[in-house]
């Protein structure tokens, strides 16, 4: 029988500390979080599993997130995860939600680091946050906010133009919000300033909220 592990995912606007935070985590020895994979970013993801699935191994799909960043691709084949495309696609053709793929998706990686709960990174998670905490009960989302001059000014300094970073921090950070009272203590947030300012006790409570031990 499966072993079930407790799925995370962290979401914000770019470059207001998700990569940070992704670092931070994976360095507890009862987590693991690979690459961005930007798949549960994809509401028909949640809605019609089986209609949209084969779209995630279909180079020639144009299967977008329907935000504000229309990313189409996703990063299942990362080297880190171990995942040999054929392999991937049954695996996808298997399963019967985006959640039970999940599952069997991290399950390797779970086992070969000897860890308990998966966790990913990706931005725009926020526009499946509430799809993805209705999937399972054990489900947890971490919301990422930082200061949105300092976000969009360095948005700005990766070659986005003002406009556009106003309008990622903007739709980004009002799906996460929409989901903080709905999500009850399934849903973190955690502010980009605190984190570096007063970084152990801030770590301490996301700890908390994971329920793992500080490590």
């Amino acid at each position: 029988e499966r072993e079930s592990f407790m799925g995370i995912i962290i979401g914000g606007s770019g470059s207001s500390g998700t990569t940070l935070l992704k670092t931070i985590v994976d360095r507890h020895p009862d987590l693991f979080s690979g690459p961005e994979l930007s798949v549960f970013n994809k509401e028909r993801l949640y809605l019609d599993w089986n209609r949209f699935k084969k779209k995630l191994v279909s180079s020639a799909a144009n299967f977008s997130t329907d935000g504000w960043f229309p990313y189409a691709n996703n990063n299942l084949l990362h080297v880190d995860y171990g995942w040999k495309k054929k392999c991937l696609t049954g695996l996808i053709s298997e399963s019967e939600s985006l959640m039970d793929f999940a599952e069997k998706f991290f399950e390797n990686s779970l086992k070969r680091e000897n860890a308990k709960i998966w966790v990913e990174k990706t931005p725009s998670n926020t526009y499946g946050f509430s799809h993805f905490l209705e999937q399972s009960s054990t489900n947890k989302v971490v919301h990422m906010l930082r200061d949105p001059y300092d976000t969009v000014a360095s948005l700005v300094e990766r070659d986005m133009s003002p406009y556009f970073a106003s309008g990622l921090w903007v739709y980004n950070n009002s799906a996460g919000l929409s989901v903080s009272h709905s999500g009850g203590n399934r849903y973190y947030q955690l502010r980009y300033e605190s984190l570096v300012s007063n970084t152990e006790n801030e770590i301490k409570q996301l700890c908390d909220f994971i329920g793992v031990e500080i490590s």
